[in-house]
């Protein structure tokens, strides 16, 4: 796992945490866009992280799927 080191990434997986509990959806059900390496620590909870392209290299290597447009991502859901 690439590891992010900044706490913006932090802020974004406990926000991401307390939205899932608030409405009991299991965290590894939810699938995450983001381009940047401050996307890196949600990318690592849900365990489906989406990079938007462009995206940082470290966002990048850290996703599970790419994708270069937003429409993409009804092939996942």
């Amino acid at each position: 796992k690439i590891v992010a080191s900044r706490d913006q990434s932090s802020e974004k997986v406990i926000h991401l945490k307390t939205i899932a509990e608030m409405h009991n959806v299991p965290i590894e059900s939810i699938i995450f866009v983001g381009d940047s390496e401050n996307d890196i620590g949600v990318f690592n909870i849900t365990g489906n992280g989406m990079a938007l392209l462009p995206a940082e290299d470290t966002a990048v290597a850290a996703s599970k799927y790419q994708i270069t447009e937003l429409s993409q991502l009804l092939m996942y859901i």
